[in-house]
């Protein structure tokens, strides 16, 4: 096997391992309990291979190498700083920061088709067995406790299998269910059958999790899916009436099905939980989920009171290390209080810990590769490339789930997310690079001025001209 292949494989069965075993893997140190993550590991090593030179001078023809530049040197410097005043939590509390940079890895291991198709291939399976592996949530909390036992990181016991957090399931669920619509006409199996199999996963994920962020989540990759891929969505919608109409008849025939709440499972139920998500609640069920908004929003509020306290603070923020806010948790059957320490919404973590300056950096960050992967999607229009159309569009469909879960939950702090966001990231760019030396990234792509040539000069030509 070629050395690149083997990292590729490597590389790929830890990512597979965060999206199938989420916040389980999360605890595997080195030592166990308070040990290095193998996920920091296996980045320290195999950065190490990386010809950084050329990578960021890749990058900066894609116009990233500044706000990239200002990202990592920045967040690693201030990572460091807190490491210094506070000990091994600041690198924990970094944790966007140091995971980012399995962008790098994305970017220089997809160099060729081959490398690229093997990788994306891992993504694809390990996909569909990760939305497999979620449809098992019903009996978790029982086969968890026949799974091999860890020590995180407060001290406090978790299951290596079966530990599942309801935000990564649901959007492994929603997914799953993208990933069928987008490629409907790729598998063995009649259309239909695809069809009906993604909407009754996405009801899965709504009547099952009852996660208040799946609601908006689905309703985000709706509002993608017919802004980019019209036909995917109007084939399977005619179905999911259906669906919906035969799911309902267990409750319409009598059947006692509960909540997580405890509350008989209802049409009213989820209107009330949706509306959770501003504070209302006409249920005593989900009062608590609605509590929590008033609570994230005074932790929200006192964050904003200590960063203003000081210019510095403002523009250089609280730094890493010490907890974002003093609160903790006892999970069922624990036998001790595990910390929250971020205050359940990203875009606070990372204004609070680098200020202004490393928030505008971030910004400035996603804008450029949000646009990088729109000039993407304008010539895989104009030429034709379907396939890598659909990839292009299923890559978004994550980076739009991992947006609206930022906005309640701390999604970019759990390395079980941002991992693969970011990891994702650098195979757009990876093909945005190849369609930037041919000449092919821009606002109107000059088709013409290709040609032919395009296979000699896009390392990728052979696996996009495709249906």
């Amino acid at each position: 096997m070629k050395p690149a292949n083997l990292k590729i494989h490597i590389l790929m069965t830890f990512i597979a391992c965060h999206m199938l075993f989420g916040y389980g893997f999360m605890q595997v140190r080195l030592p166990p309990g308070n040990g290095i993550p193998l996920a920091e590991l296996l980045l320290a090593v195999l950065i190490l291979t990386v010809n950084h030179f050329t990578v960021l001078s890749r990058l900066g023809r894609l116009a990233l190498l500044a706000p990239l530049g200002i990202w990592w040197g920045y967040g690693l410097t201030r990572a460091v700083m807190g490491f210094l005043e506070h000990g091994i939590w600041a690198f924990r509390d970094a944790s966007q920061v140091i995971e980012s940079m399995f962008l790098i890895l994305a970017f220089a291991l997809t160099a060729n088709q081959e490398r690229m198709e093997l990788v994306l291939k891992w993504i694809a399976v390990t996909l569909m067995v990760a939305t497999a592996y979620r449809l098992m949530t019903p009996l978790a909390d029982t086969l968890a406790e026949m799974g091999p036992q860890l020590t995180g990181g407060s001290g406090q016991t978790v299951s290596l299998l079966f530990s599942f957090t309801r935000e990564q399931g649901g959007m492994i669920l929603i997914w799953g269910a993208v990933f069928l619509l987008l490629f409907r006409n790729h598998f063995r199996a009649p259309a239909a059958v695809i069809d009906i199999l993604s909407g009754g996963i996405l009801i899965f994920a709504i009547v099952v999790l009852h996660t208040r962020t799946v609601y908006l989540q689905i309703l985000g990759v709706l509002v993608l899916l017919f802004l980019t891929q019209r036909k995917s969505l109007y084939g399977a919608a005619r179905w999911w009436p259906i669906l919906a109409i035969a799911g309902a008849v267990p409750l319409l025939l009598g059947f006692q099905l509960e909540t997580r709440f405890g509350e008989r499972l209802s049409l009213d139920f989820f209107v009330n939980h949706f509306m959770s998500m501003f504070g209302s609640a006409k249920d005593v069920a989900v009062e608590a989920a609605a509590e929590g908004v008033s609570m994230r929003l005074g932790w929200w509020a006192h964050i904003l009171e200590r960063l203003v306290s000081s210019p510095g603070t403002l523009l250089f923020g609280l730094g890493y290390g010490m907890p974002l806010v003093e609160f903790g948790y006892a999970p069922v059957g624990a036998e001790m209080s595990v910390d929250v320490r971020e205050p359940h919404n990203s875009y606070m973590s990372v204004v609070a810990r680098l200020g202004l300056v490393g928030f505008v950096a971030w910004i400035w960050m996603h804008t450029q590769m949000i646009r990088v992967w729109w000039l993407s999607m304008q010539a895989t229009k104009a030429m034709g490339w379907h396939v890598w159309r659909q990839r292009l569009i299923l890559c978004m469909a994550f980076f739009l789930m991992v947006w609206i879960l930022a906005l309640g939950e701390d999604g970019l702090e759990k390395p079980f997310i941002i991992i693969p966001y970011y990891f994702l990231w650098g195979i757009v760019l990876r093909f945005a690079y190849s369609l930037e030396i041919a000449g092919l990234l821009s606002a109107t792509p000059a088709v013409s001025r290709i040609g032919n040539a395009a296979g000699s000069v896009l390392p990728l030509h052979g696996a996009v001209r495709q249906r």
